[in-house]
Order: structure tokens, then C-alpha cells, then sequence
């Protein structure tokens, strides 16, 4: 099973990883991908960033240079705490984080077409479960 649920995580980090180079290039690696989905309008703290995303604040430093470097994002003051900054994304982030998702989509409709709406929706759930299993819930 361990197995097959790699399989299946390296198939989507294929597709993604294909599309999204196209859309922006070799500095979109899942590890950035992550980040990038993470980003809602307010942006976030690099800090909470790291923690989200269970990596050491000086990785997650690094990718957001990296992404910053790119295009993808910038750091701005946060208006409610001049002391620290948030990680925002440009409005080239936006557009990569709309293509990659259009494309998950894409490869989450081929599932569904090949397994049927019902077993999708039930792979679907029996994943969420999972999840919180691994999750400690």
C-alpha cells in the first residue's frame, strides 16, 4: 500500500512539476509548490511558513529567496507588527499558483474518468481519513 501511495504522490509531482516548469520554469520545485499554495491574500510570516511546511526556518528562508529571486513573491512590512515581514505572492505567483492548480485539476478529472465519479469521491475521502490518521487525529 506504502507503495503504491509513492507511486501515485511522484505521478502528481510528474504532472505538476511539468506543468508548472512550463508555466514558470525550473525554480518551481514541489518543495516551492507547497510554499506557493500556502499563500493566501494576506500572505504569511516565513516563521509559520517553516512550521506549515515542517522545515527548518533557514530552508524556508532559502525558497523564499529563491521564489523571491523568481518573481513569484516578495517580503513586505506587516502592517499589524512593523517588526516583521510577510511573504506574499506577485502577481506572477498568482498566475503560476492559478496554472498549477489547473493543472491538478486536469489530472484529478482524467482519475475521475477513468475510476467513475463514485469510486473518485470515495478514493477521495478514504484519502482525507487517512490523512488525519497519519495526522494523529
Amino acid at each position: 500500500m506504502s507503495r503504491l501511495l509513492l507511486e501515485v504522490y511522484r505521478s502528481v509531482g510528474r504532472a505538476a512539476g511539468g506543468a508548472l516548469s512550463q508555466a514558470g520554469g525550473p525554480e518551481v520545485t514541489p518543495a516551492a509548490w507547497r510554499l506557493l499554495v500556502r499563500l493566501g491574500p494576506e500572505g504569511a510570516r516565513a516563521a509559520a511558513l517553516a512550521r506549515e511546511l515542517g522545515m527548518s526556518r533557514q530552508a524556508s528562508g532559502q525558497l523564499v529567496a529563491d521564489l523571491e529571486r523568481a518573481g513569484y513573491v516578495e517580503r513586505k512590512q506587516d502592517p499589524q507588527d512593523g517588526r516583521a515581514r510577510k511573504v506574499r505572492l506577485t502577481s506572477s505567483g498568482e498566475t503560476l499558483v492559478r496554472e498549477g492548480r489547473t493543472a491538478l485539476e486536469t489530472l484529478e478529472a482524467r482519475w475521475a474518468e477513468r475510476l467513475g465519479r463514485a469510486r473518485f469521491r470515495a478514493l477521495r475521502q478514504t484519502l482525507q481519513e487517512l490523512e488525519k490518521v497519519a495526522a494523529g487525529d
